[in-house]
């Protein structure tokens, strides 16, 4: 009917007027990290100081080139905080569990009892993957091996893109469980 409408993306966009009128538009934050030889802001970045840095609360934004410090809009990527706030951690184990987690720096993950951290995360996938927050140079990758941090990579390698977008507060979950087999239908 016509009160189900499920998201259909195309190469040229949105595909109905229903989905695009659920979906919020919201303001993009570009600010990303920095790093050097000298100052590896990356190398020790939790995932709070990620949300920070990519939003500038640090007092000043590093964008890639001078590129602008957001942008509003309906669908953009998910953020480097976005893939470490969604750790659960180790819920049977406590040293191991989603507060360890957060203050850990996100290149660290994978290194000895932290690939917890990693294997209980919602949106790891075992596939690279770039992320909204850029750094000098280019964007935050998501390793296959789940850790954020800087490498020498370009932009135009295989990396998968995930759309991210906010759903407006009227939307409702009509059915679905949010599996691949039984997705969210929404209105």
């Amino acid at each position: 009917n016509n009160a189900t409408k499920s998201c259909n993306f195309t190469e040229t966009g949105l595909k109905n007027g229903t989905t695009k009128n659920i979906i919020e538009n919201v303001k993009w934050y570009l600010g990303g990290v920095t790093g050097s030889a000298n100052n590896n802001y990356y190398a020790t970045a939790t995932s709070k100081l990620y949300y920070i840095y990519e939003r500038g609360l640090n007092g000043r934004f590093v964008v890639n080139r001078g590129n602008p410090t957001e942008w509003v809009g309906k669908v953009g990527m998910v953020y480097a905080s976005d893939y470490g706030f969604a750790t659960s951690g180790d819920k049977t184990n406590e040293s191991f569990n989603r507060e360890k987690c957060l203050v850990l720096p996100l290149l660290s993950w994978v290194n000895d009892y932290k690939i917890y951290c990693v294997q209980n995360d919602w949106m790891f996938d075992s596939s690279n993957q770039w992320s909204l927050t850029p750094t000098q140079y280019t964007v935050m990758p998501i390793s296959y091996i789940g850790i954020v941090g800087y490498v020498d990579y370009i932009p135009y390698f295989a990396y998968r893109i995930y759309p991210s977008l906010y759903l407006k507060a009227i939307t409702q979950i009509i059915s679905g469980n949010g599996t691949y087999e039984e997705p969210y239908i929404i209105k």
